[in-house]
């Protein structure tokens, strides 16, 4: 899928409410707007045309959990992601079944069923949450030093690439992991005559 960039914020990690990653444009005005022109050095603004994943793996912050893609609830689903996002719930569970259970053969069986009925309930708080913005700031309260780069982090182990959220200037990407998921197609360039100029 293409979208636009700023040249001066290619690669460039910020952090937002939605997540830490770098945001991209849809509107190729905007990318234009938001490169700067250096005196001396650039007579022009420049930015550029790149190929990023599909829209549908990006987790929508304004929509309600239940009206995400069928991708990003594939993600969500995950048992990696499930377990890692209630660790400490889970550590819980292993340890109650551990000891109720002393037959190994009954403990493989039931810890599958156990385990399965876990993860269906937990996806199920997941996504009964008001919007993906909810469900960011709920990864980041379960996460221990409350990083949103490691929330970040969460969701792209999980397939998620980042978030589509709204600003003053329209819909954006922003990109969890734009080293990877950012391929350039072409820098483009032309002197915006009210471009901000950088001394």
């Amino acid at each position: 899928m293409e979208a636009f960039i700023s040249y001066d914020k290619y690669i460039v990690k910020e952090t937002l409410s939605s997540g830490v990653g770098v945001p991209v444009s849809f509107d190729e005005e905007i990318a234009k707007r938001e490169s700067c022109r250096r005196r001396n050095v650039e007579s022009y603004n420049q930015w550029m045309l790149i190929n990023i994943p599909d829209k549908s793996l990006f987790l929508d912050t304004e929509k309600s959990m239940k009206y995400q893609t069928s991708e990003v609830f594939q993600c969500l689903k995950s048992r990696d992601f499930i377990m890692t996002l209630f660790l400490s719930e889970a550590r819980r569970l292993y340890v109650s079944m551990d000891s109720k259970l002393s037959n190994d053969e009954d403990k493989g069986d039931e810890a599958k069923r156990l385990f399965a009925d876990f993860s269906e309930e937990k996806f199920n708080n997941v996504i009964s949450l008001p919007s993906g913005l909810d469900l960011i700031n709920f990864i980041n309260e379960r996460c221990r030093s409350h990083d949103l780069a490691k929330s970040s982090a969460l969701l792209y182990a999980a397939g998620i690439k980042g978030t589509l959220y709204n600003d003053e200037k329209g819909q954006r990407l922003l990109m969890f992991n734009a080293a990877e998921d950012i391929e350039p197609i072409e820098t483009r360039k032309e002197a915006l005559p009210d471009s901000k100029l950088i001394l």
